[in-house]
């Protein structure tokens, strides 16, 4: 799962707000649901609000991770 950080990264990269904007999105969101859902999970339905696949990203992250590993394990 994407950390706050790696969330709001992906989501200035693919909108038009600032990183404080869509803080302030997230905590709202997250204030809204009375703390129900973490941090990370209030940045998720932002996302999907504002037309954002988070999934896909995390999948591309974790296929390059997957990656990374596999040749270092081959490296001498």
């Amino acid at each position: 799962m994407l950390g706050l950080d790696e969330i709001i990264k992906e989501l200035k990269d693919k909108t038009k707000f600032s990183r404080k904007q869509i803080y302030e999105r997230i905590k709202k969101k997250h204030e809204e649901l009375s703390g129900l859902v973490s941090m990370e999970g209030a940045g998720h339905l932002v996302a999907r609000d504002l037309g954002v696949n988070l999934v896909f990203t995390n999948k591309r992250e974790l296929e390059h991770k997957r990656y990374s590993s596999r040749n270092e394990a081959h490296q001498p």
